[in-house]
């Protein structure tokens, strides 16, 4: 089977999980590069984000129910995970303080972007992802 047909006769729900597969892998790079060194920064989080990133290449090569289903519980612990390392950081903002530190504006940013593509392959699972 060749790359190129594999993506023939495609529907909106393969377009859609496969776009949350591309925002999710340029997240997750960026995410390493801009905010690694910070307090809101979670290795399991970016490590998680990457792998649904990478197991979209099961919808792509099969034509299994449950491929797409995978990407998307990935990306929701890899949200998860981010989102937790980032509400500390978030509580000193909200309340005025210095106490923890950390870049908050950064860690809202990565986990907006990662629950982004959480909702777009969560919604592509309940769709088709061949046309008929």
């Amino acid at each position: 089977m060749k790359i190129k047909d594999s993506f023939k006769e495609r529907a909106t729900g393969f377009w859609l999980t496969f776009g949350a597969a591309c925002l999710a892998f340029v997240g997750a790079l960026l995410y390493v590069i801009v905010d690694s060194a910070d307090r809101t920064f979670s290795v399991i989080g970016f490590v998680f984000m990457l792998a649904g990133a990478l197991s979209v290449l099961l919808t792509v090569f099969t034509d299994w129910k449950w491929t797409p289903a995978v990407p998307a519980l990935l990306y929701v612990v890899g949200f998860a995970f981010t989102l937790n390392a980032m509400l500390p950081s978030l509580s000193d903002v909200w309340n005025g303080v210095n106490f923890i530190g950390g870049n908050a504006m950064a860690g809202l940013t990565f986990s907006i972007i990662f629950f982004v593509a959480c909702i777009a392959a969560a919604v592509g699972c309940f769709m088709e992802q061949r046309k008929q």
